[in-house]
């Protein structure tokens, strides 16, 4: 009997760990995305001062 619960508790464990993964990994995605997606349009509005560049 104690083997069995022993199994179950396993399974919990391993079940709870692999959400937390999950969780962990969706979020920190999120703030890589929200991050990139800041830079991207941060970038993209500064192209109209670039002409300056090349001008003599």
């Amino acid at each position: 009997m104690a083997k069995k619960g022993f199994g179950k508790f396993v399974v919990l464990a391993a079940a709870a760990g692999a959400a937390a993964a999950g969780i962990s990994y969706l979020r920190k995605y999120k703030s890589f995305n929200d991050e990139l997606e800041e830079e991207f349009h941060d970038f993209e509005g500064g192209e109209e001062n670039d002409d300056d560049l090349f001008e003599e």
